[in-house]
């Protein structure tokens, strides 16, 4: 083996080494921006104002989904819209497989708090199934679809007579004026 096979040899394998190590530092970046990005998300839950007293009424039961909730002066229906925004993407983000179930878990327990509230059932629901009568996509299509699966709804959520929300179907109503 001559002198230039043993240099090509060595520039070979440090190559090979400076490549897997730029891999790491790049994996160990996204991973850093990830982190970041979910953590901003998660505070936005955690820490905006409209949107934490917007989780403390439906925790406290204190939300009352009603014919009043849809008026375009109803800031409350804003303030619920930034909510179920919010865990939807996180949703959609956990459907995409773009962050894992363990990531998923930090902002798991507020989705399930607002999501099994029946007000909120309701909410969905009438989105859900006016968005079907009308031909569109539902919005929160991923917080809705990740709450059958997951069942965190009621069993019928999926049937447009169920009897757990009859009574409650204002955009339904409205569409059939």
């Amino acid at each position: 083996m001559q002198m230039s096979d043993v240099i090509a040899l060595i520039a070979l394998i440090a190559s090979f080494f400076g490549g897997a190590f730029a891999l790491y530092q790049w994996r160990v970046s996204v991973s850093v921006k990830k982190a970041e990005f979910l953590e901003k998300v998660s505070q936005s839950l955690k820490y905006n104002k409209d949107i934490l007293y917007f989780i403390y009424l439906v925790d406290y039961n204190e939300f009352t989904y009603d014919e009043n909730f849809h008026d375009c002066e109803n800031e409350l229906q804003t303030k619920a819209d930034m909510v179920l925004s919010t865990l939807d993407y996180l949703c959609y983000l956990l459907g995409r497989r773009l962050i894992s179930k363990k990531e998923f878990r930090a902002d798991a327990y507020i989705l399930h708090r607002i999501c099994k509230n029946l007000e909120i059932q309701c909410y969905l629901w009438n989105l859900y199934h006016f968005s079907k009568y009308s031909g569109d996509v539902a919005p929160y299509e991923y917080l809705i679809d990740y709450c059958i699966s997951n069942k965190v709804f009621v069993d019928s959520f999926q049937s447009s007579d169920c009897e757990v929300f009859r009574g409650k179907d204002f955009l339904n109503k409205q569409a059939s004026k």
